[in-house]
């Protein structure tokens, strides 16, 4: 597909052959390699097309004298765009083509997660300027918006977790990826960790909002007071995230911490509402609930029997952790009211 040096013409390839004998052998050989094809014409789009199914991504040259990155935005949501630019940083910007709208407008449309700016040193001095807007939309950036989680945590049961998350860049994540989280001691050491089955941000995790719901498990982790801790791996045998998210609260080792949590070593409660029993015995009153009604709080409130019942609740400390608690009698409480609350 060029003029050789002794003016020999060579006919371009078809499609078939440029598929067969080429995109084919270079990905059967390197099947652990991200394979970055060159766009050449658009003759060969059903080539690269096939080839960006099998996860091979695009690459662009003479942005933006020749093209806006529209040949390969098809790559996105399969395989990484790469765009490179045509000319040194000087001739570019004498001919007017490099401004922050234009450079902007190129690697947005070609949807791209990584841009070349090798051809001199004054790319890399003046591209920070161009890259303002840029910096968290090319490829991809998590951000986690909102988690759901249960009032408390339990080492017995599963515990239900729902992420809410949104991918700011253009484009996906193109290598694997796997989410975990953690609880984490005073010092931000891992105590307990639980892979989150179901949730792959690889190639899922599109431009936009993203919700996903799972389960963590922390069998074997002792009762106490923790902080929970998400964190993005490129694979399970890995000890520590290796992906940054646009969250604040990063450790020193990767972690990104959501909150804190108490686990304790009993089983998630039952939800269906139930009866308190009162016994009274020598001037002390017993209240008990069902077991399976552990992790639900005791509430009361005392008033004057003119006021009733009224809405002062107070959560009695302790009360979350057992189905038993024990008061006495006081003389001059006139009205005292109990109810159980969950969560």
């Amino acid at each position: 597909i060029s003029t050789a040096n002794s003016g020999q013409i060579i006919p371009y390839i078809s499609v078939g052959e440029l598929e067969t004998n080429y995109l084919q052998p270079y990905l059967k050989a390197f099947p652990n390699t991200q394979l970055i094809i060159p766009w050449g014409a658009s003759s060969y789009n059903a080539a690269y097309s096939w080839a960006v199914q099998q996860g091979a991504g695009m690459r662009r040259d003479g942005i933006p004298n020749w093209n806006d990155g529209s040949d390969i935005t098809f790559a996105s949501g399969s395989g990484p765009a790469v765009i490179e630019y045509t000319d040194s940083y000087d001739n570019l910007v004498a001919a007017g083509l490099w401004t922050n709208s234009v450079v902007s407008a190129d690697i947005l449309r070609a949807k791209a997660s990584y841009s070349e700016i090798s051809w001199s040193s004054d790319f890399i001095n003046n591209f920070s300027n161009s890259m303002a807007g840029l910096q968290n939309q090319m490829g991809y950036h998590f951000v986690l918006t909102n988690v759901t989680i249960p009032q408390w945590f339990s080492s017995i049961t599963p515990n239900p977790i729902t992420m809410n998350w949104i991918n700011r860049g253009v484009t996906c994540l193109y290598v694997p990826c796997s989410v975990a989280v953690a609880l984490l001691d005073g010092g931000n050491n891992v105590v307990g960790k639980s892979w989150l089955s179901g949730v792959n941000p690889q190639l899922n995790w599109a431009s936009g909002p993203i919700t996903v719901a799972s389960s963590m498990n922390y069998g074997g982790v002792p009762a106490g007071n923790y902080q929970l801790a998400v964190g993005l791996f490129t694979s399970t045998n890995q000890t520590q995230p290796n992906f940054l998210i646009g969250n604040k609260g990063r450790t020193s080792n990767g972690w990104y911490v959501i909150t804190n949590i108490s686990l304790f070593n009993i089983a998630q409660p039952a939800t269906n509402s139930t009866n308190l029993t009162a016994v009274y015995s020598g001037g002390v009153l017993n209240l008990s609930w069902p077991t399976d009604h552990i992790g639900w709080t005791l509430q009361v409130q005392t008033n004057s029997a003119y006021v009733g019942i009224s809405t002062n609740w107070v959560s009695v400390a302790g009360s979350s952790v057992t189905n038993q608690m024990v008061f006495p009698i006081g003389q001059t409480n006139q009205a005292v009211f109990f109810r159980l609350k969950y969560p």
